[in-house]
């Protein structure tokens, strides 16, 4: 089921949101509070094509560039330009394009095995985007509704972060953005 393993990169930008409130500590208290970001996520991530195209057994190329910013609704907002390639021995021309932006806003789920948790809670496109799968014949299908359901009933993570680098799922580098 490899909807679109770019969320799997998205995933790896999990936030462990870092706020007075620790996860079960009050099973009664109102979600509406705001929760702010760990500190350490907040800015612009680029993703390591090198380290996701290893996690995922296959060829990958292009950019992602994630961006967390603290506020009311916990923001996330993407660019991307990445293609990712069927393993072989399967036929090469068969792949996955997936160009444009996303905005979303995140939940935070707590901690599980020393990593932070989140889903996206709504997910918009930009009018720019374009979700395909070539197939074989030269024939492409639209997979846009496909991927938006995807990011939201995934449950990304991640770990390791610094001032430079972190860790997301299957252990996909990304790397801080300085301007």
């Amino acid at each position: 089921m490899y909807i679109f393993r770019l969320i799997v990169v998205i995933a790896l930008l999990t936030s462990d949101f870092s706020s007075d409130v620790k996860p079960n500590e009050n099973p009664n208290k109102s979600t509406d509070d705001i929760v702010t970001f760990d500190p350490c996520l907040l800015g612009s991530w680029r993703v390591d094509i090198e380290s996701m195209s290893r996690a995922l057994e296959r060829p990958v190329s292009g950019s992602i560039l994630i961006t967390f910013e603290e506020s009311p609704t916990n923001e996330i907002t993407a660019s991307f330009d990445v293609t990712l390639t069927r393993r072989p021995p399967q036929s090469s021309t068969k792949r996955r394009v997936h160009t444009g932006s996303l905005s979303a806003t995140m939940e935070h789920l707590g901690t599980h095995n020393n990593s932070g948790r989140f889903k996206l809670t709504t997910v918009e496109f930009g009018e720019e985007n374009s979700h395909r799968r070539y197939k074989a014949d030269g024939d492409w299908r639209d997979i846009e509704d496909e991927t938006k359901e995807f990011f939201l009933i995934t449950t990304f993570g991640y770990k390791d972060c610094t001032a430079t680098m972190m860790l997301g799922m299957y252990n996909i580098k990304l790397v801080k953005e300085t301007y």
